[in-house]
């Protein structure tokens, strides 16, 4: 490497740039500084293929922290979190770092074995305590094999010492308490003491380990006596889909009964509805969702002359091309390669030399590789490219891959921009890019940022929004330096040092008063003045300074009304109950008004009401009551509905200002169903208010309804009903240009929010011999393909070859959420292609009847639902019904004739969810 490099060397030292390091190790180039023009220049020389620029260390917390605390000192709060104790559950923390008050050395940490406590070492008068509950080899997706240095292990071995390696909890712990060095600020608590539960080292950990550290953390010394238990507990992880049954919930909300402020992160999942992650879902936990803060910015590009979308369009730079901080303003003609959604418009292929000489083409993101589109401009003499996102109202991401060959800047804006700008570009239009044309978004959300509400319940989560994005806080191993990180991983400790901080002001107040002044008190996180929903922000963004200046508080912190469902009575009214606590020294009255988040909310198909104005004496708390009226028929159509807002108390003669958020999914049903059995046909009515899919099988078995988790004593009950089966059933029917399509239909006995925590399988003994031979199988497509939930939620349906493991998927399967049903499509001819690769018996018409059975399984408690065997003949079922599929809208009926006689399971799919979404109708002779 030293001789590849000396040529390069010779060649930047020549053009007058001047070297200040030279990588050969962790990366090979070179730290280098000179002006703008001589950069440019150092572009020619061989061997040089990219330039990239430093990043500057400008330190995320001096925007967040004081962002948080309104701008306050903390002699203007009074409270620097001085006296309290944070528990930081996570990788470990690197205790020799100077944000913790350690020697600032990084030999000390390079010479600090990971596994035992150096004399002198740890604990120290910062970081006070703690353990590692797994050691340096553990990750819970390993095998259990025995544990050794370098091969990675699911069984633990705990010692002593929870030296951070990974680096994640030293992060975490700087943004929640870091004492500040010269190159990182200082954290939101950097009074507060630290203990730290190492649960983490290679990868994963288990729900187990978290609860044992959350054990750990409510009686630090192990003596059995909570009394000593630390003030607020901090975990930056969890899974999706999280409920408040899961063991790191139902231990985070014993540590809140015991007095410990717990405080999690909502996730990274994205914004989808109940995406929200155990623990945080707990219901007296702190739930955190990721925003911005004033050091965010985006890229502004500027169109003009264009034919109706002049003006900044928000972008991001790539990460493959030339930073713009590197080339200064570049500005050309626009050009639109070809309309949307065209071969042209991506630009995948060679572009005619010169036809781009100075200009700056419009791309469409897909197909092929970011570098291939810039470096098909390039080619063709383009001085920097504009990419849209293709993906349907998606922002903008950040262009990845080599950047190899690339000497001109580029950007991408949004799919809404990329349509808009492409449809108006003329003669005369102009693309600007100005590395000083940046816009601020301190009061957006992170896209990555996990929605709620909370799967199961649907009770509202998140619960409040801190920074999330680009935090500069502690890096392990560098002695006083930091890193950018981004996720809600980072935005939960900031909460966490508010809840210490607020702790110490109020050391009398309850957790749930800490949290549900915290809620109270914060403020909108919107994004173009639209609010983003409550389901995705909770409450809004955390303000530590007003909520230090209030003395009353509203319990609970928002008000959930969950699913309402009416298939009949068309105006139903529903109510919760608020608390309002003064903890001041004289008596206080509000004014209470409400106000939906949107416009569009406020339709008249839902009415608040409550008492206009309230009084509480000093000491002393006051309950009213909040309604909450649906009329089920004026609701829009829409497969999924939130009504949200807040109901804001003010305090009369200026004071006090309370906001919480409420949030209700309204569903109008159908009421369909059939009252007698007929021969050869029976006739639906759906006398509900909303229309219904119906779809009609053979019935296959009809199953109880059993206790499926089977919870140790005194944990809560963890309902099972929404993945314990009712009945089955099976139809075929064919599609021209597709073939014959073989079809399970699961009914359940309960309501699901979203079908992606359950795996849903339908075993086919083909030749009746008592061994299934394939696999029909409905999971989230994310978890089939990577692992990873999928990040739009889509299920999909999969046939396998059990002999051989081989298979196909299938279809995209719907996945409504509140729902009672569950389908498993695939194509008999992918079941029989298998069959025939691979010697298993095939469904054809020579041998039509096979055996069936389903199963049904809880991937958060690994409880699983099995019925009995059923057949089913693909080629002309024992009975079925003309039509098998149909809409039936409300107030209409339907004749549905029988071919065969037995047994129907019919399932309605916009009945009430439970029981009434599936019929069982006996068809054929003497019905």
């Amino acid at each position: 490497m030293r001789q590849s490099q000396a040529a390069v060397k010779a060649g930047l030292l020549a053009a007058g740039v001047h070297i200040l390091h030279e990588y050969r190790i962790v990366f090979n180039g070179f730290d280098v500084m000179a002006d703008r023009a001589t950069l440019i220049r150092a572009l020619s020389i061989p061997g040089v293929a990219r330039l990239v620029p430093v990043q500057s260390a400008s330190p995320s917390l001096d925007n967040s922290v004081p962002f948080i605390l309104g701008g306050e000192s903390y002699a203007d709060l009074g409270a620097d979190g001085t006296g309290m104790r944070i528990a930081i559950i996570d990788t470990g923390i690197d205790y020799t770092h100077a944000d913790f008050g350690g020697s600032g050395n990084p030999a000390d940490y390079a010479a600090n074995d990971p596994t035992v406590i150096e004399p002198g070492t740890f604990p120290t008068s910062k970081v006070i305590g703690g353990t590692d509950l797994v050691g340096e080899w553990y990750d819970s997706n390993c095998p259990a094999v025995p544990p050794s240095p370098g091969t990675c292990s699911s069984i633990p071995v705990p010692d002593a010492d929870p030296l951070d390696v990974a680096g994640h909890g030293t992060h975490v712990a700087g943004i929640a308490a870091g004492l500040g060095t010269s190159k990182v600020a200082h954290g939101v608590a950097p009074g507060a003491s630290l203990l730290i539960y190492k649960v983490f080292a290679l990868g994963s950990t288990s729900s187990a380990n978290v609860a044992a550290a959350i054990e750990m953390a409510v009686d630090p010394n192990g003596d059995g006596d909570t009394s000593d238990h630390v003030d607020v507990i901090n975990m930056s992880l969890g899974s999706p889909y999280g409920r408040n049954t899961d063991l790191t919930a139902v231990a985070s909300n014993a540590a809140a009964a015991l007095g410990t402020i717990v405080v999690a992160s909502a996730g990274n999942s994205g914004n989808n509805p109940y995406f929200a992650g155990s623990p945080a879902v707990a219901s007296d936990a702190i739930s955190v969702a990721a925003g911005n803060d004033p050091g965010v910015t985006v890229q502004l590009v500027t169109v003009a002359g264009s034919n109706g979308a002049d003006g900044d369009k928000e972008s991001l730079e790539g990460a493959l091309t030339v930073p713009l901080a590197v080339t200064g303003t570049v500005s050309g003609p626009a050009v639109q390669l070809g309309a949307v959604g065209t071969p042209d418009a991506r630009a995948c292929s060679a572009l005619p030399a010169g036809s781009l000489t100075g200009k700056i083409p419009l791309i469409e993101r897909g197909v092929c590789t970011f570098r291939t589109k810039v470096l098909n401009a390039q080619g063709a003499g383009a001085s920097a490219v504009v990419v849209y996102n293709q993906l349907p109202a998606a922002d903008p991401i950040i262009m990845g891959g080599s950047g190899a060959g690339i000497t001109i800047p580029g950007v991408m804006i949004g799919n809404l921009d990329g349509i808009a700008v492409s449809g108006a570009i003329g003669a005369g239009t102009t693309f600007t890019m100005d590395p000083a044309n940046t816009l601020s978004i301190p009061n957006r959300l992170q896209g990555f940022t996990s929605r709620g509400p909370r799967f199961g319940d649907s009770v509202l989560k998140p619960d409040i929004t801190a920074p999330g994005g680009n935090i500069f806080s502690a890096f392990v191993g560098s002695g006083d330096d930091g890193i950018n990180l981004s996720g809600t991983s980072m935005a939960s400790p900031h909460v966490a040092g508010a809840a210490a901080l607020l702790r110490q002001l109020h050391p009398t107040w309850s957790v749930q008063e800490v949290k549900d002044v915290l809620m109270n008190t914060a403020t909108d996180a919107e994004r173009g003045g639209e609010v983003y929903p409550v389901a995705l922000m909770g409450a809004g963004r955390v303000r530590v300074d007003v909520a230090a200046d209030v003395s009353s508080v509203v319990v609970p912190g928002s008000a959930t009304f969950a699913v309402r469902e009416s298939d009949r009575t068309a105006v139903k009214t529903y109510t919760f109950d608020l608390q309002v606590r003064n903890k001041g020294t004289s008596t206080k009255t509000f004014a209470i008004s409400d106000a939906f988040r949107t416009p569009t909310e406020d339709d008249g198909s839902i009415m608040l009401s409550h008492p206009a104005s309230i009084s509480v004496s000093q000491g002393r708390a006051r309950t009213f009551t909040l309604s909450l009226q649906i009329d089920f028929r004026l609701l829009p159509p829409s497969d999924f509905l939130e009504y949200d807002g807040f109901v804001t108390l003010t305090q009369t003669n200026g004071g006090d200002v309370l906001r919480v958020p409420f949030h209700v999914i309204p569903v109008a049903r159908s009421a369909a169903g059939t009252t007698g059995n007929e021969d050869s046909h029976f006739t639906l009515r759906n006398r509900g208010l909303a229309d219904s899919l119906v779809d009609i099988y053979q019935l296959g078995v009809r199953d109880p309804n059993e206790d499926l988790i089977h919870e140790a004593k005194g944990l809560p009950n963890d309902p099972d009903n929404w993945f314990d089966i009712r009945a089955t059933g099976a139809h075929a029917f064919d599609v021209p240009g597709l073939g014959r399509i073989l079809e399970f239909g699961i009914a359940t006995w309960g309501l699901r929010s979203v079908a992606n925590m359950m795996v849903t399988e339908v075993w086919i003994d083909a030749n009746g011999d008592g061994t299934p031979d394939y696999l029909v199988e409905v999971a989230d497509l994310g978890l089939l393909l990577s692992g990873s939930f999928d990040a739009t939620g889509q299920m999909v349906s999969a046939v396998v070859e059990l002999t051989s493991g081989n298979g196909f998927l299938e279809f995209l399967v719907a996945n409504p959420r509140n729902t009672a049903v569950q389908t498993a499509p695939i194509l008999l001819d992918d079941l029989n292609f298998l069959g025939a690769t691979f010697g298993a018996p095939q469904i054809d018409p020579s041998h039509p009847t096979f055996r069936y059975m389903v199963d049904t399984n809880d991937l958060e408690t690994g409880a699983q639902d099995t019925t009995g065997s059923a057949t089913f003949n693909a080629i002309q079922p024992a009975v079925d019904a003309s039509p098998n599929f149909l809409a039936l809208p409300a107030g209409t009926s339907a004749r549905i004739d029988v071919i065969g006689e037995g047994s129907l399971l019919v399932l309605y799919y916009n009945n009430v969810a439970g029981p009434a979404q599936s019929q069982i109708v006996q068809v054929g002779h003497g019905n």
